[in-house]
Parts: structure tokens; C-alpha cells; sequence
């Protein structure tokens, strides 16, 4: 009976685990029925972070609403099978492929509007668009998808593999 909300990337302060832990916080404050999922390796020398992760979920009371799945493979069934997925990088993320596998299923998606996710979202679901370091507006977004979701768009053409493969083999062919 909970709506899932998941956060995939790697463990690294950079992916916004931490921002995922207090929105959580807060939508569980509000009596909403919601449960995180964090999905992701931990490199050998960001497990002191993974620690703070796990100290910060403790003190905001949440280690029965949040799971850490660690790495894993089945990364499209757990996308597929949750109601909201995150990309809160605090850099710019080249691309930004969690957000594509999550459009690609049907799934919408919130994330800071910086580099290949706002590229992305920005073709196939503005909605899920929210400024980075803007928390009001990222409680916000979350309430209101969670209230009425909607389906993103189709994938654009410029993002499917065989278009993506030729435009990258041009630019290592102008390269040359």
C-alpha cells in the first residue's frame, strides 16, 4: 500500500542520497505512505559515506520506510516495478541514464534540471524538472506526481541507440 520512490546511481555524496533521505523525511512527516529505495555499488573508498548514509537514515527514523539494495543487476525490474524515480546529482551528469531506462518503461521521473538530465527530462517529461538545491519545489514535484502521475513521453529519436551510435562514431570520425 506505499508508493516506492527509487534513487539509482553509484554511493557518492555527488548522486544526492542525502537530499533523497530528507525528502523521505518529509513526505513521511506528512503522513504520506511512501518507501525509498536507494540502488547502487559503493566503491571500496566511499563506504565511510555509505555509514553516513546509514547514521542519517537512523537519526531521521526512517530505517523501516528506505531499503539499500546495494548494487544490482536487475536494475529494469526494480525501475519498472516502483512509482517514482529520482536523479538528484548535484553536478551535471553527462547523460544521465538511470533517467532515460526509467522513461524508456513508462515510469516518470524527478530530477535537478543541470546537464543530461535536464536535456533529457526536457524532451520527455518537463514535469519531473525541479531547480537543483530548490527543496520546496522538489517536495512539491514529488507531491503532485505521487498525488496524479502522468506517463513521460516517447524516448526522442536523438536518444535511441542507433542514433546515438552513428552521432558518436561521426564525432570520433571528425576527430580524426
Amino acid at each position: 500500500g506505499k508508493k516506492t520512490l527509487v534513487l539509482p546511481g553509484r554511493i557518492t555524496r555527488l548522486k544526492g542520497h542525502q537530499e533523497f533521505l530528507s525528502l523521505i523525511h518529509k513526505l513521511r512527516a506528512m503522513d504520506l505512505p511512501v518507501h525509498g529505495l536507494i540502488v547502487g555499488d559503493t566503491h571500496p573508498k566511499k563506504r565511510s559515506y555509505l555509514s553516513e548514509l546509514h547514521l542519517l537514515t537512523k537519526q531521521l527514523d526512517l530505517e523501516s520506510h528506505v531499503t539499500f539494495l546495494g548494487h544490482r543487476t536487475d536494475l529494469k525490474e526494480i525501475l519498472a516495478a516502483t512509482d517514482l524515480s529520482f536523479s538528484l546529482s548535484r553536478q551535471p551528469e553527462a547523460f544521465g541514464r538511470t533517467v532515460l531506462e526509467a522513461v524508456a518503461l513508462g515510469k516518470p521521473v524527478i530530477g535537478h534540471a543541470l546537464g543530461g538530465v535536464n536535456e533529457i527530462l526536457s524532451m520527455c517529461y518537463t514535469r519531473g524538472l525541479v531547480p537543483l538545491h530548490d527543496h520546496q519545489a522538489l517536495l512539491h514535484t514529488t507531491c503532485s506526481i505521487l498525488e496524479n502521475a502522468s506517463t513521460p513521453s516517447l524516448i526522442p529519436e536523438q536518444f535511441t541507440l542507433p542514433a546515438m551510435s552513428v552521432s558518436m562514431l561521426a564525432s570520433y570520425q571528425s576527430c580524426l
